[in-house]
């Protein structure tokens, strides 16, 4: 198929992308960006669980916990604030 045929076809069609309707809410209790309480923490990891970028990482250890937190790869959907009891 011809390049410039190819162009002007795929400029007469409509748009396919479909667009988020609206951003979905903040929880409650979500305030940016993640700081970590080792005093509240319970060390269950479900934070880690439902963190859908990966940011954080944690790993049991025998009678301590390591959790490491990159906030460049966060999306700030505040899954791991809710998912914290």
């Amino acid at each position: 198929m011809n390049a410039l045929a190819l162009l002007g076809e795929n400029r007469s069609r409509r748009a396919l992308t479909l667009r988020f309707p609206a951003r979905p809410p903040a929880p409650a209790r979500y305030r940016g960006l993640v700081q970590f309480d080792p005093e509240a923490c319970q060390g269950c990891g479900m934070c880690a669980f439902v963190c859908t970028s990966g940011s954080i990482v944690y790993r049991p250890r025998p009678k301590v916990y390591e959790w490491a937190y990159e906030p460049g790869a966060c999306t700030f959907c505040g899954r791991c604030v809710e998912a914290c009891v």
